[in-house]
């Protein structure tokens, strides 16, 4: 689901948690089969390591609660042509 958002946004050339196809990450979540009750989504452009994109998403805010998150159990972390990350944080069932 982190890969195929992240070539979306390459092939089409936007940042955004909305696809091209109007989708949400619960709509993404669900059409890849994920059965969540918790999901969250960081997204960054222009890092060219995994140590920048990590620390910008911990001095963000908003990253940083994603990431730390207690609901969150597994993620899924890709990073693309353009230098696009996509991480994807969740929690199967409950």
């Amino acid at each position: 689901m982190a890969r195929a958002h992240l070539n979306d946004m390459t092939r089409h050339g936007f940042l955004g948690h909305t696809g091209s196809n109007g989708a949400g990450l619960a709509d993404r979540g669900r059409a890849h089969g994920y059965a969540f009750c918790y999901m969250s989504e960081n997204l960054a452009q222009g890092q060219t390591s995994l140590n920048e994109v990590m620390q910008d998403w911990a001095e963000s805010k908003y990253h940083r609660k994603n990431m730390m998150n207690r609901k969150a159990t597994e993620f899924a972390l890709v990073h693309g042509p353009g230098d696009f990350w996509v991480m994807v944080l969740g929690r199967p069932g409950c």
